[in-house]
């Protein structure tokens, strides 16, 4: 359960970001209220992860990439990467919705 958290709130930005270019012709200045949804949704899964570890860090994460060449992916969440994780999340939502409200009256 942990791993499928851990690896949804790293690959749920990179994955919505050709969703939201295409979807960007239909939105216009709405766009930057579905990047700061994201971005708030990862955050939400970090907390959901911190908080379903009982605060105990370092996590593993493991995924058989190419079993046949034995290539895996791999991360490891401790105190600094998840601090991180909370910044880059929250900041870039924040980021998103003044961009949303500062060309919304803009034409």
């Amino acid at each position: 359960m942990i791993n499928k958290l851990l690896f949804t709130a790293i690959f749920l930005p990179l994955v919505s970001m050709p969703i939201i270019v295409l979807a960007a012709n239909f939105l216009k200045k709405k766009t930057a209220l579905l990047t700061s949804i994201i971005s708030i949704i990862s955050a939400i899964i970090l907390v959901k992860i911190h908080i379903a570890n009982k605060l105990v860090l370092p996590i593993a994460a493991k995924i058989n990439w190419l079993p046949s060449l034995g290539i895996d992916i791999s991360f490891v969440v401790d105190d600094i990467s998840l601090f991180f994780g909370y910044v880059i999340s929250v900041m870039g939502a924040l980021i998103s919705l003044y961009s949303y409200f500062y060309f919304k009256n803009k034409d």
